[in-house]
């Protein structure tokens, strides 16, 4: 087994685990509008997303660099695009679940706090929700969009992966991309039906990529090619 299958094989079981991280980290008592109240209540299961999200992040950063790896071979300058733009969207991710203990502090002072602060509490978390939203579901998606499509655009061009799945890189950052401006735009909120459904297309592409990585792997002949050439 060559390098590039086995790295292959670990990317696509990275994505998989992904995924998993992902459903873990959501946790309904954060994005409910009554969320000063629900975090306390449910510590828990905010603590099993918080470090969800972080492993999230410490996965997609991983993937990044394994990536980048591949297709550095291919377009050095592009594909430092994209390891900036996967890795920064990182940062606000991390950011986003620094966020969430302050949700936990801020609803368990809120449970024991006097009714005279209440409202100094809902417009501390009203801040701190808004932040978390525009950080993870805007700034963190769009930057990560711009990765995908980074990747799908070289991976298209040297034919690494099946150019369906490219396409539908393209067609899912594109899509997803309009979901978050329209969550900035405050026409859309976030983990509602319309937004996941938006969201489709880009999970889709990397569950089938995942796949695709781990039984059959980057196209091999193309690297070969290329190195010949180059």
């Amino acid at each position: 087994m060559s390098k590039l299958r086995k790295q292959s094989i670990i990317i696509g079981i990275l994505i998989i685990c992904s995924f998993v991280f992902g459903v873990l980290s959501i946790e309904p008592s954060i994005d409910s509008d009554e969320y000063l109240g629900t975090v306390a209540d449910n510590i828990s299961t905010v603590k099993i997303a918080l470090v969800s999200q972080l492993l999230l992040a410490f996965t997609y950063i991983t993937i990044a660099i394994m990536i980048f790896n591949v297709i550095v071979k291919f377009d050095t300058e592009i594909s430092y695009g994209y390891l900036v733009f996967k890795s920064v969207a990182q940062v606000f991710n991390i950011f986003g679940t620094i966020l969430i203990i302050a949700f936990i502090a801020l609803s368990k002072e809120y449970g024991e706090g006097s009714s005279e602060n209440f409202s100094m509490y809902v417009l501390i978390g009203e801040i701190l929700k808004s932040t978390r939203d525009y950080a993870n579901h805007v700034v963190m998606i769009l930057l990560n969009n711009i990765a995908v499509f980074i990747f799908s655009f070289i991976a298209f061009q040297y034919k690494i992966i099946p150019r369906w799945i490219s396409l539908l890189g393209f067609l899912g950052a594109f899509v997803s991309g309009i979901a978050s401006l329209l969550v900035l735009f405050d026409s859309m909120d976030v983990l509602t039906s319309e937004y996941l459904l938006l969201n489709v297309p880009i999970a889709l592409q990397d569950l089938i990529l995942a796949f695709f990585l781990i039984f059959f792997g980057f196209n091999d002949s193309k690297l070969g090619l290329h190195e010949k050439s180059s």
